[in-house]
C-alpha cells in the first residue's frame, strides 16, 4: 500500500513539473519569440570582441604595442610577464577602456531589443530558456523556418 502511495506521489509530482514547464513556455508570444531571434541573430553577427576593443584601444595607453602584446601572450600562457607597476596602472586604463566598449556594446544591444517591441526583462527571460530548454529552443526555431 505504501508503495502504491508513493508511486502516487511521484507520477503526480511528475505530472505538475510537466504542467510548470508547459506553462513556462507558453508565456512568450509568437511576436515576441520572433522579436527574440531577430535580437539573437542580430547579436551573432555583432558580438562583442574584448581582443579587438583591447586592439583598437591599444593606442590610448603608453605601452608599446609589442610590449603589450608580450604580456598578452605570457597571461594566455599562464606564463609571468613581469609587468612592472607603471604597466599595470596602464593595464588598468586599458580595462576601463574594454569595459567602456562593453557599456556602450550593451547599449546599444538595448536599443535593438527595444526596437524589435521586448524588454530587456522579456529578452533575458526568452534568451535563459532559448539556452537552457531544448524543447523551447526547436519551438523558437521552428518559429524561424515558417516565416
Amino acid at each position: 500500500m505504501i508503495k502504491v502511495a508513493s508511486f502516487l506521489v511521484l507520477i503526480s509530482l511528475f505530472s505538475f513539473s510537466q504542467e510548470i514547464r508547459n506553462k513556462k513556455e507558453e508565456k512568450f508570444s509568437k511576436m515576441e519569440m520572433r522579436s527574440f531571434l531577430k535580437i539573437y541573430k542580430y547579436k551573432l553577427d555583432h558580438p562583442f570582441e574584448p581582443l579587438e576593443s583591447a586592439q583598437k584601444n591599444a593606442s590610448k595607453i603608453k605601452i608599446k604595442q609589442e610590449r603589450l602584446d608580450e604580456i598578452f601572450q605570457s597571461q594566455f600562457g599562464n606564463n609571468n610577464a613581469n609587468v612592472t607597476k607603471e604597466e599595470q596602472k596602464e593595464l588598468d586604463i586599458l580595462k576601463i577602456l574594454i569595459e567602456n566598449d562593453k557599456k556602450i556594446f550593451d547599449e546599444n544591444l538595448e536599443s535593438v531589443i527595444v526596437e524589435n517591441n521586448l524588454t530587456l526583462e522579456k529578452y533575458k527571460k526568452i534568451k535563459f530558456e532559448y539556452n537552457n530548454n531544448d524543447k523551447f529552443q526547436r519551438k523558437v526555431n521552428k518559429l524561424s523556418r515558417n516565416k
